[in-house]
């Protein structure tokens, strides 16, 4: 049996890649956009259309979400057996995501290693921008001095932070991202906000 394994390495926080991963009828808006580019949920399965045409039945086998992992199969395709899983990390700045398949036949694994190789990358892009669009500040402590040093600034960026709620006249909930852009009128104003929101279904 022949496995290939990825590692993926973002900027974005554990709760945000775990959120958008354990989501898995929406691979083609939230984590993998355009190397697949459609995701329909039946009773314990997926249907995924991948950016090249096919067309693959996933089974899940697994979602813990203690853990931060998902095991899935496939059917459908060119392998005889297949499985997967995803899991997440805390790492140092952000998140590691280790993927692992193992599948049948061994002659596989150039094909594998080279879609998952376009999968990764396609998943880091993505939650490396989602990293940014949170607007937020990820603290990552070590030490207890700098646990108390980044308190202090979250303390004062909470004193001086507005809510504010508006509607769209024409909103929809298509899956698609709605950017927003914030300005301020005083000149030396700082604004730390989301760049937008995904519509949700």
């Amino acid at each position: 049996m022949a496995t290939v394994r990825k590692e993926i390495l973002t900027k974005a926080q554990p709760a945000q890649v775990w959120d958008a991963i354990r989501d898995v009828g929406a691979l083609h808006t939230r984590l993998v956009p355009g190397f697949v580019t459609d995701t329909r949920l039946e009773p314990g399965a997926r249907i995924v259309t991948f950016g090249n045409g096919a067309v693959l039945r996933e089974p899940i086998v697994t979602l813990d979400e203690a853990a931060k992992r998902l095991v899935w199969s496939s059917e459908g395709g060119q392998a005889t057996h297949y499985n997967s899983s995803v899991q997440v990390f805390t790492e140092e700045g952000g998140t590691r995501i280790t993927w692992i398949s193992d599948f049948l036949p061994d002659s596989l694994a150039k094909d594998m290693d080279s879609a998952m190789e376009a999968g990764a990358t396609v998943m880091k892009k993505t939650l490396d921008k989602l990293a940014t669009q949170s607007g937020g500040t990820l603290f990552f402590d070590q030490t207890q001095e700098t646990i108390w040093q980044d308190l202090r600034v979250i303390d004062a960026r909470l004193r001086s932070q507005y809510r504010l709620v508006y509607r769209p006249q024409h909103f929809k909930r298509d899956g698609s991202f709605h950017r927003i852009k914030l300005d301020s009128p005083t000149r030396g104003g700082v604004i730390t906000s989301r760049s937008g929101y995904y519509a949700a279904p």
